[in-house]
């Protein structure tokens, strides 16, 4: 089925990072993260691979080290790796939370997400744009900005190609 393979740690990573378009950094302090992740390439002890169903991907012990690295990659954790968020708004801001949740889901899902998804990221956004005053500046929004894609990254729809 078409969109239905879990990401293994190494797709996981290049597809994050790849999404937020992070094209300057320290490659060993990523290797470094695939440890955790388990998908250092060629390590498998098994000639076929790393496995590519999700059961294999997606049990506790492999989703927390996958959001621990999304929360450490958008807080600029990871020492030589930092988000180009300037870049990725380089135009006019988002306003609404909506507006926000969809922008960031176009950006870095391949597919829709259910729309009480979407509805509770813009929720999410919008409980934290109150009491921001209007037209801030992106260092006045980055703590949010970074929140939001955190959860973004975590989504079950981010788990798969």
């Amino acid at each position: 089925a078409a969109r239905e393979k879990v990401l293994d740690g190494f797709e996981f990573v290049a597809n994050a990072t790849r999404r937020l378009e992070i094209l300057d950094c320290d490659i060993a302090n990523l290797t470094g993260e695939l440890v955790e992740l388990g998908g250092r390439p060629h390590e498998y002890p098994e000639p076929t691979g790393y496995p590519e169903i999700g059961p294999d991907w997606q049990g506790s012990s492999n989703l927390l080290p996958r959001w621990k690295f999304i929360d450490d990659l958008v807080q600029d954790n990871i020492s030589g790796v930092d988000v180009p968020w300037r870049a990725l708004f380089n135009g006019p801001l988002p306003v609404t939370g909506h507006d926000w949740a969809s922008n960031l889901t176009d950006r870095l899902l391949d597919r829709d997400v259910p729309i009480a998804t979407l509805t509770a990221l813009a929720q999410f956004m919008d409980a934290r744009l109150n009491g921001v005053p209007s037209n801030p500046p992106l260092l006045t929004l980055l703590p949010h900005v970074r929140d939001l894609t955190s959860l973004i990254l975590r989504l079950p729809e981010a788990q798969l190609c």
